[in-house]
């Protein structure tokens, strides 16, 4: 759905526009921005950019932000006048030879490292259960020492009762 035009003139709106506009009571703390209520002039026509290189590089690789990392688009030819032209004299260029990354000597090392961490993980686990079954049997030696000693003090007792019971001092017949 179209909406009509104005019956006001472009110009005039503008005017209207930027009169009755007035800067806010307090100020925010980000830089100013253009307004946005003004219309954009039109494009201009300009002439297109002829640069001239004085030194013998290529030029500068057009990198695309939207193409993505690494991505270099081919250079555009530049318009060149012939009484400019000059032949480059050709140079050879030395030749490079792959890159072979050296031995790495430190992977030995962690290869060991990881061995001997798998290693003691291995024997912390070991000695944490020879730990807990020593507890458990230092416990049981314990409680075994506390029935020994409970057992004991019971016949003690047991053989001080059956003399009282000869002797009759308990109230009770000893019958053997």
């Amino acid at each position: 759905m179209r909406r009509s035009p104005s019956p006001i003139p472009v110009q005039e709106r503008e005017e209207v526009i930027s009169t009755s506009h007035h800067p806010p009571k307090w100020r925010s703390r980000s830089p100013p921005t253009a307004p946005r209520h003004h219309l954009r002039s039109p494009p201009s026509v300009s002439s297109p950019k002829i640069t001239h290189h004085t030194s013998s590089l290529p030029p500068k690789p057009d990198w695309s932000r939207h193409s993505g990392a690494g991505y270099v688009s081919t250079p555009k030819a530049e318009p060149t006048t012939l009484s400019h032209a000059t032949p480059e004299p050709h140079i050879q260029l030395p030749a490079i030879p792959l890159y072979k990354p050296k031995p790495n000597a430190s992977a030995e090392f962690e290869a060991e490292i990881a061995r001997l961490r798998a290693h003691r993980a291995h024997i912390t686990s070991e000695y944490a259960t020879i730990a807990k079954a020593t507890r458990r049997a230092l416990h049981e030696l314990d409680m075994a020492s506390i029935d020994l000693k409970m057992a004991e003090r019971r016949r003690a007792i047991a053989d001080a009762q059956v003399e009282k019971a000869r002797a009759g001092a308990l109230g009770v017949d000893y019958v053997h």
